[in-house]
């Protein structure tokens, strides 16, 4: 976009043995061990290079004092909130402190939309998740697809909880199932389906090579639309996506570019279909592609976020007579 940036590793702030982090993050509020040092770098930084605005994605360890400080630099402090902090695995006090002393907060999920108003008074705005077009896209190397096996249904994310029902009614459907992500090795009914963990390679691989992969949003994170959701869309899959309000807003009705399930067993039911219907298969795979295409980069996004903040830099001032 050819927009000057500085990029910092937030990895930095959790740096250290991992029994001090492993103790920071179950008895200190699971505060970063170098919070303080790396928020005063980003401190430091700013001051260098005055940027005109500071983007903080998810629970970034910046503290409040450091936001403070910025603030006395004229950044505008911006963060794009890619978890629920309410989650109760990732909530932290430290955070919610910090959260006041953002001029603008984007949210990809409207179910937190009441508690943010009451914990700030930053300018709230609605920014659904989006993919990165040199990462996800239809996969045709043959090298690359070689890697993986075909299957009926893939399902790329971690063992939540409240996934695991779901799965395991496409484990006794009888349809060829493929996991990839975090946990699902710990289930003893989902680990002969486990393929381990996927680069985007991978997954581009599997998804080229599954008749249908699944969407599903993170029920703790309170989720409408997920990280996963618009990726497998640019990949080209034929999708089966959680019936949210969010997927309905994205992806149109029924049938227009997507399947969508409200429970284990219509997961089921949309996959058999898809999985004895090429044509249906092959219209979804394109139509879901073209969506996504159009305006749902992270390029996209960061448009989105620099044409609201600039629309209220650039607003003429109003005067109040008495």
């Amino acid at each position: 976009m050819g927009i000057s940036s500085t990029l910092m590793d937030v990895a930095k702030a959790f740096a250290g043995p991992k029994l001090l982090r492993s103790l920071h993050w179950r008895l200190n509020d699971r505060r970063p061990v170098q919070i303080d040092r790396f928020s005063e770098s980003v401190v430091e930084r700013c001051g260098q290079s005055r940027p005109e605005i500071l983007i903080a994605t998810g629970i970034a360890p910046l503290t409040n004092s450091a936001l403070r400080k910025i603030a006395t630099l004229g950044v505008v402090r911006t963060n794009f909130q890619t978890d629920d902090p309410w989650n109760p695995a990732h909530r932290s006090r430290w955070y919610l402190n910090a959260l006041p002393e953002y001029d603008y907060v984007f949210t990809p999920r409207t179910a937190t939309f009441s508690q943010l108003r009451m914990a700030t008074a930053a300018k709230l705005n609605y920014l659904p998740f989006g993919y990165d077009p040199g990462l996800f896209y239809p996969e045709t190397d043959a090298s690359v697809l070689a890697q993986v096996d075909e299957c009926d249904v893939l399902f790329g994310g971690g063992a939540d909880h409240d996934r695991l029902a779901s799965v395991k009614r496409l484990i006794d459907s009888g349809l060829k199932l493929a996991l990839y992500g975090g946990y699902w090795d710990k289930h003893a009914f989902a680990k002969p389906f486990y393929r381990g963990m996927a680069c985007a390679e991978v997954l581009r691989a599997a998804h080229a090579k599954a008749k249908v992969a699944v969407g599903m949003v993170r029920r703790a994170n309170r989720d409408g639309n997920s990280m996963r959701t618009y990726e497998l869309a640019a990949m080209g899959a034929s999708c089966v996506m959680e019936d949210t309000d969010d997927h309905r807003t994205l992806f149109g009705p029924e049938g227009e570019a997507v399947l969508y399930f409200s429970s284990p067993q219509s997961l089921v039911d949309k996959c058999k279909l898809l999985c004895t219907n090429e044509a249906l298969r092959s219209l979804l795979a394109v139509r879901v592609r073209e969506k996504a295409k159009i305006g749902h980069s992270y390029e996209d996004r960061l448009k989105s976020m620099l044409t609201i903040i600039h629309a209220d830099r650039t607003q003429p001032s109003v005067v109040e007579w008495s």
